[in-house]
Order: structure tokens, then C-alpha cells, then sequence
């Protein structure tokens, strides 16, 4: 396998509680998986990536560089590094953007149970970009939220801010914040970037 990540035998040298065949039977179920998928062990090295997951790689964005995952921009790699060394049961996310400030990827990682992959995170990734993740229906029907607030969080997950959805949905951008406000209350959530947090993990689980 290319791009510097270690193979199975050196693998699983990390986690004597598992067999080769129980880490090759794991990474073969990865493989299937349409959405991308990165195994990271517990010192940070990248254990596996299923083909879906190396096809969508950006060395502007997210790359492997040697045996790590790393973001292309120092900033963003700094929280890409710090969520894998703090990454617990529940997951993480971490938006990465473009040279332009644009989000472009959502990556949400999570540790695996001891059970099946001991000391071992998964990195699900989401290249924004595609047309949209969920559809407005979809989020609504998924968070309980109206159309008109669905089809402005489906925005805002795709990496758009206030002005930029209210020019591409024909809305005032008064508007736009009244609908992300109740958006946030229906989620629970906080704040713009808590909101995204869940509503990527929505899409991850979805996809």
C-alpha cells in the first residue's frame, strides 16, 4: 500500500491483543465501505485507508506524509493532531478549508471499542464540495427541522456563511439568522460551529 502507511504485520506489532487475520478481516470490511475511512493507531500512525479514502486525498487539503495524516494547512493540521490525541468514544470534528477560507472537507473521528480494534481511531471524511451532503429533506426529516431552516443548515454544512446563503437562496440574510437560531435550539446546539459538528455526524452516519 502506498503513500508511506505501515503494513499489516508492522500494524499490528501495536496491538498484540489482536491476530493478523483479525486485523486483515477488519481493513477488508473498510475496503467495502463507500464512505472514506482511515484506521490511525494509537501513536498516530495510519494503520489502513480503504481505496475510497486514498481516491479522495488532497495534498492541499488532507494528505498522508510519511506514515501520518496530516492537514495541508498549519493551522488546521494543528486541530487535526490535537482531536487524534484527544479523540474518545464519542466523536470529534474538524472542518478543513481551502486557500480561499472555503470549508472544503469535514472529518470526524471517533475510537473504536476495545472489542474490535483496540487502541485505534476511525477518520470518516466528507469532501463537501460534492453536491450536498444530505439533501434538505433528508435534514429535515433527521433533526426536525422545517425546509426553509434545512435547506439554510444544508448550507452552512456545505461550508457557506450568512451572505453567501442568503445570495444562494434568494433570502434576506436577517432571515437566513432567524432560521439557523432555531436550527441551533431544535439541535441543541450552541453555536454555527456546533451546529455543523451535528449535523456532520448526521451525514456520516447517513452515508
Amino acid at each position: 500500500m502506498g503513500g508511506g502507511i505501515v503494513q499489516a504485520r508492522d500494524a499490528i506489532s501495536h496491538h498484540s491483543s489482536i491476530s493478523e487475520a483479525q486485523f486483515m478481516a477488519f481493513t477488508q470490511g473498510l475496503d467495502q465501505c463507500a464512505s472514506p475511512m482511515i484506521l490511525i493507531g494509537a501513536d498516530l500512525t495510519v494503520l489502513h485507508a480503504n481505496p475510497r479514502a486514498r481516491a479522495v486525498l488532497n495534498e492541499r487539503i488532507l494528505q498522508f506524509q510519511g506514515d501520518r495524516l496530516v492537514a495541508g494547512r498549519r493551522l488546521e493540521n494543528n486541530a487535526l493532531q490535537t482531536a487524534l490525541l484527544e479523540v474518545c468514544d464519542e466523536p470529534s470534528v474538524v472542518r478543513l478549508s481551502d486557500r480561499q477560507g472555503r470549508v472544503t472537507m469535514v472529518i470526524s473521528l471517533q475510537r473504536l471499542p476495545a472489542s474490535s480494534m483496540p487502541d485505534t481511531t476511525i477518520v470518516r471524511t466528507i469532501d463537501v464540495r460534492t453536491p450536498m451532503v444530505l439533501s434538505a429533506t433528508t435534514i429535515a426529516e433527521v433533526f426536525c427541522l422545517s425546509p426553509a431552516e434545512a435547506r439554510v443548515a444544508g448550507e452552512l454544512l456545505a461550508g457557506f456563511g450568512t451572505s453567501a446563503i442568503s445570495v444562494r437562496l434568494g433570502i434576506a440574510a436577517e432571515t437566513v439568522r432567524t432560521h439557523l437560531k432555531k436550527s441551533m435550539i431544535k439541535t441543541a446546539t450552541q453555536s454555527q460551529a456546533q451546529l455543523v459538528a451535528v449535523l456532520a455526524r448526521g451525514s456520516l452516519a447517513l452515508v
